[in-house]
């Protein structure tokens, strides 16, 4: 009993000590206290906006709050408080009597998702802000931008609102507004930022990754008129070398389906046409860039364009076309051929009833299981796939024989991972088993 009451002591003084060896959140101080505080120590303010249903909040809680790397910079530093966002039932009082105060802070700074950190001057001026669950390293690395003038988010904008244009550091400024969900600003000085710097930029000047990550952050803005397109579209090879092979490609084919395509088959989300010419889209398209990118980019808008308004007949048309022309490759997981197969299959299972359709994405079902024989935690997927097309077909016997497969073959994964049931079979397989045995719809009529 003694040393069970010892041990007892020595967790609890552990437990303190690994509290006292993280931050230290104010815990009985109103907000009007904590501004007062900070002023009167001259320290900054650190708020964490949470949430309690929210996972990434948790994360921080546990493994970055407590750290004591983090602990020894931020209580130096800054006076922390937590603030939640959200109401219960189970809120203790000292949570209630934050509830007008944590309101007027997610109004007045628009806190939208959690967690978000808002950090203040000693004088409650806000001055820089972060989002989501950080590593403890990045995490200090923001809290040390919210102590310098050249990386705090709201001193750099209130700059740049009065005219102070600093285009060293205009690119950070307009990125770090996208990540915490400034959209509208963001687009504003990042716009600003490569109509008057990139795009005065020499070649050789322009070529450096940084510039290219920013402009993978902000691909809408560009047009095929910026000097930007003209290197990326003439010079691939220079572009692709700083960055990774088909970078340049990826990015040339974004914007002339934006400028070329996309205007003229959809308003809004409304087609301008149900029968657009192609031929003639093609013909421009090629004329004005090349045949390469006319044949792929066009084939892309076809399949685009009747998935989304439902024309199944005329889809499995052109995604046979596409498996002609561009036969698809083995492997790949969740990002390969096989995958796109089976989606595409999945989705002709799921809305429509077309019988000739059907039996086409039985085809691509079956040409992604050969494909992805070497990875059966995604082939499993396939399996199933092929089922409940020929379920759907009515060919009932088939599509039992191959649910079974699919069941058989998560099985054998699960059992491999320690478990006794895959997820899938129990949450999708046996139950569309059941419903084939009844036969009963495996899809929603």
């Amino acid at each position: 009993m003694k040393s069970l009451f010892i041990m007892m002591i020595f967790l609890s003084l552990m437990a303190q000590a690994q509290e006292q060896n993280g931050i230290q959140f104010e815990k009985d101080l109103s907000w009007q206290q904590v501004l007062k505080k900070a002023k009167a120590d001259d320290k900054y303010i650190f708020v964490d906006c949470f949430a309690t249903w929210c996972g990434p909040c948790k994360l921080m809680d546990k493994s970055v709050y407590p750290n004591e790397d983090v602990g020894t910079f931020f209580n130096d530093k800054f006076i922390s408080v937590k603030v939640q966002m959200d109401t219960s039932k189970l809120d203790n009082d000292d949570t209630r009597k934050w509830y007008a105060d944590a309101h007027q802070l997610q109004q007045q700074y628009r806190v939208m998702a959690f967690p978000s950190y808002l950090f203040f001057s000693p004088q409650g001026k806000i001055i820089h802000r972060g989002l989501g669950a950080l590593r403890d390293t990045d995490f200090i690395k923001l809290g040390e931008n919210a102590l310098d003038p050249g990386k705090q988010y709201y001193t750099l904008l209130e700059g740049y609102r009065q005219g102070k244009k600093n285009y060293q550091g205009m690119g950070h400024l307009a990125r770090k507004a996208k990540k915490i969900g400034d959209t509208t600003i963001a687009n504003i000085i990042a716009y600003d930022y490569i109509d008057q710097y990139l795009s005065q930029l020499t070649d050789e000047e322009l070529c450096t990754k940084e510039n290219f990550e920013f402009v993978s952050d902000f691909p809408p803005l560009i047009n095929s008129k910026e000097n930007i397109f003209r290197l990326f579209y003439s010079q691939p090879d220079r572009v692709d070398k700083v960055m990774y092979t088909g970078y340049s490609d990826k990015f040339v084919r974004y914007v002339i389906n934006k400028e070329e395509i996309t205007g003229r088959l959809w308003q809004g989300k409304t087609p301008i046409t149900n029968t657009p010419d192609w031929n003639k889209l093609n013909s421009f398209i090629k004329k004005k860039y090349n045949r390469n990118y006319a044949k792929s980019l066009v084939l892309s808008a076809q399949l685009s364009f009747y998935r989304r308004i439902e024309n199944w007949e005329e889809y499995a048309k052109y995604r046979n076309i596409k498996i002609r022309q561009y036969p698809p490759k083995p492997g790949g997981g969740l990002a390969g051929d096989p995958w796109g197969l089976n989606s595409d299959a999945w989705d002709v299972f799921l809305h429509c009833k077309n019988e000739n359709v059907l039996k086409k994405a039985l085809a691509w079902s079956e040409l992604s299981i050969i494909l992805e024989q070497a990875n059966p935690d995604v082939q499993v997927q396939y399996l199933d796939t092929k089922a409940n097309l020929l379920y759907k077909l009515g060919r009932v016997e088939e599509a039992i024989e191959w649910e079974n497969k699919a069941i058989e073959l998560d099985t054998s994964i699960a059992k491999k991972k320690g478990q006794e049931r895959g997820m899938l079979s129990e949450h999708d397989y046996y139950p569309n088993l059941a419903k084939m045995g009844k036969g009963k719809p495996t899809w929603e009529n």
